[in-house]
C-alpha cells in the first residue's frame, strides 16, 4: 500500500500548508542565459511546452496539440536544455510509462525528436560559453553569485553537470534567497 509522503504533514492550527511553484522558472532562465528567442516568446506569449510540441517536434498548428504531444514538449524541455542524449531521454520516458499519460517512445522517435528540438532551439552558443568558462578555472558563477567549483573528469558528464548548475541553483536561491 502506497502512501503519500505529503499526508504524513499537517498544519498546526489556524495555520495552512502552501506549495510554492515558480511556474517554467528553469525554462525562464535558460532562455535568457542562453538568449534563445524562441523560448523567449513562448514564455513571454503562451506556453513553452505546447509550443515545442507544436513547433519543434510534431510540425503542428498549436490548436492541434494533445495532452500526450504537450507532455513530449514539457519533457523534451525539462531534459534536453541540460544536454540529455536522445538514448538517454528514451529510459527517463519509458521508465515513466506506468504514470499518466502513458507514454512510451523508440530509440529512433527519441533520436528525430533530439534533432528537431535542437535545431528548433539553439543553445549550443550558451553550451560553448559554458565549457569555455569550466575551461579557464572549472567555476561557475550564478546570477546570485553562488560560485560552484567541478571536479568531474573532462567531458560529457561535466558539461552536463555544469549545464543544469546555474538555472538550478538560480531557482533555488530565488526561492529561498542566496
Amino acid at each position: 500500500m502506497k502512501i503519500s509522503l505529503r499526508s504524513m504533514f499537517c498544519a498546526p492550527k489556524d495555520h495552512v500548508l502552501i506549495h510554492w511553484d515558480l511556474a517554467q522558472a528553469e525554462s525562464w532562465i535558460v532562455a535568457y542565459l542562453a538568449n534563445e528567442q524562441n523560448m523567449k516568446r513562448s514564455l513571454k506569449e503562451g506556453d513553452i511546452h505546447l509550443d515545442t510540441a507544436a513547433f519543434a517536434l510534431y510540425f503542428c498548428e498549436r490548436e492541434a496539440v494533445t495532452p500526450v504531444m504537450r507532455y513530449m514538449g514539457k519533457q523534451s524541455n525539462h531534459s534536453l536544455s541540460y544536454r540529455m542524449s536522445a538514448n538517454r531521454w528514451m529510459q527517463l520516458i519509458n521508465k515513466r510509462s506506468d504514470r499518466p499519460p502513458h507514454v512510451t517512445v523508440t530509440l529512433g522517435e527519441t533520436k528525430t525528436y533530439h534533432k528537431s528540438w535542437n535545431t528548433y532551439y539553439n543553445l549550443r552558443g550558451w553550451w560553448s560559453e559554458i565549457e569555455q568558462q569550466l575551461s579557464i578555472d572549472r567555476i561557475l558563477v550564478t546570477p546570485y553569485g553562488r560560485v560552484r567549483v567541478f571536479f568531474e573528469a573532462w567531458g560529457d558528464d561535466l558539461f552536463k553537470e555544469g549545464t543544469a548548475h546555474v538555472p538550478q541553483s538560480t531557482v533555488a536561491d530565488h526561492f529561498d534567497g542566496p
